[in-house]
């Protein structure tokens, strides 16, 4: 091999890493993380959560006539606040942030779930 073999497969070798680090940068800088949340099986709101300031907070109440329920949503990701259902598990999940994670209230059919691009699959699942 000569000497400028050499160099042209260093800079082939180089210029493959390119679009791993365009993508990277893109998926850091565009997070298209969102919350949704949705009561009776329709889309109520969505909120890009990531894009609030770090001391804002989003409150969001949900009344129907199967009950009430409070969700807080920053930065970090969303939690159930209050709910008046009996069992009170949707409270005790506490806060989601990661794509795929979600809180359920099934008394009052209230769904909030992170949504993203970039959604993790359950190894069990696979």
């Amino acid at each position: 091999m000569k000497k400028f073999d050499i160099v042209l497969i260093v800079i082939f070798m180089v210029l493959s890493f390119i679009p791993q680090a365009i993508y990277t940068i893109n998926n850091r800088r565009f997070n298209d993380e969102y919350i949704e949340i949705k009561v009776d099986g329709k889309v109520y709101k969505t909120i890009h959560f990531k894009n609030l300031s770090k001391d804002e907070t989003v409150d969001i109440n949900i009344n129907t006539e199967k009950g009430h329920n409070e969700i807080l949503i920053s930065k970090d990701g969303a939690k159930m606040i209050a709910a008046d259902c009996r069992d009170q598990i949707c409270i005790k999940e506490g806060l989601i942030d990661k794509p795929g994670e979600s809180i359920v209230c099934l008394p009052h059919n209230v769904i909030v779930t992170v949504r993203g691009s970039n959604q993790e699959v359950d190894v069990i699942a696979k």
